[in-house]
């Protein structure tokens, strides 16, 4: 009996087929275990904890995915920036672009983007200062109204960019 298993035919015998080639389990294991040690090496951090001396990284990237973590409108040493919506959205989206610039990155190659507001009131204008940043098609996105936000903002964000994304080089 042969079955099709994760894309190998698996036999009830010692031996398996990959890919039209007689293996041992023992080969099998082997490239596994390359094929693991292969994904861990994948894993990379930006702006890491240790150099930020922060609680987070700015970015962690795995298997081609840079996820970045919630950037809130605030300057380095804290204190919020921007007097009007639209500067706090442009101070927020500076950071969002310098963390992905880090990773090798731009905003064309975002897939997703989660903006969270404590005023959803502020949705329509955000949408019109969101569109100078983000073209079609537009990245996917939730928009949650939360309660509060860190350091008192009014509205942060978190996005999730792809390394050769189609969608970014006008593919698909």
């Amino acid at each position: 009996m042969v079955y099709l298993f994760y894309g190998f035919m698996l036999s009830f015998t010692r031996s398996y087929e990959i890919r039209g080639k007689i293996q041992t389990k023992k080969e099998i294991f082997c490239l596994w275990e390359r094929n693991v040690r292969k994904l861990s090496s994948m894993s990379q951090a930006f702006l890491s904890s240790e150099v930020t001396r922060r609680a987070y990284s700015g970015a962690q990237e795995a298997r081609g995915f840079v996820f970045v973590s919630c950037q809130c409108p605030v300057g380095e040493d804290g204190a919020l920036i921007g007097d009007t919506l639209e500067a706090r959205f442009e101070r927020l989206m500076q950071k969002v672009i310098s963390v992905l610039d880090v990773a090798g990155l731009a905003l064309q190659d975002v897939v997703k983007v989660q903006l969270f507001l404590t005023d959803m009131a502020e949705l329509p204008a955000l949408n019109k200062f969101y569109e100078r940043y983000f073209v079609h098609p537009f990245p996917a996105r939730t928009t949650l109204g939360v309660s509060a936000l860190p350091f008192g903002a009014s509205m942060a964000m978190d996005v999730v960019a792809a390394r050769g994304n189609k969608l970014a080089e006008g593919g698909i």
